[in-house]
């Protein structure tokens, strides 16, 4: 997200968005953030969301 947009709840309000309109239909919201993406990181704590105690991988082809 650009910095001029950073902090206006923008982020708070989308997740709230999307748990009023899934709250039916989904059983839960997972999501991918690289460590070092800590205002997300920040945000999505903020929202509720807590950290997964495992590793994934992937392989290309």
């Amino acid at each position: 997200m650009k910095p001029e947009y950073r902090g206006g709840g923008i982020g708070t309000q989308f997740f709230q968005y999307l748990e009023t309109t899934y709250r039916e239909k989904a059983v839960l919201l997972k999501l991918e953030v690289e460590p070092g993406n800590t205002w997300a990181i920040e945000v999505y704590r903020k929202c509720g969301y807590r950290e997964l105690p495992y590793m994934e991988m992937i392989k290309e082809l």
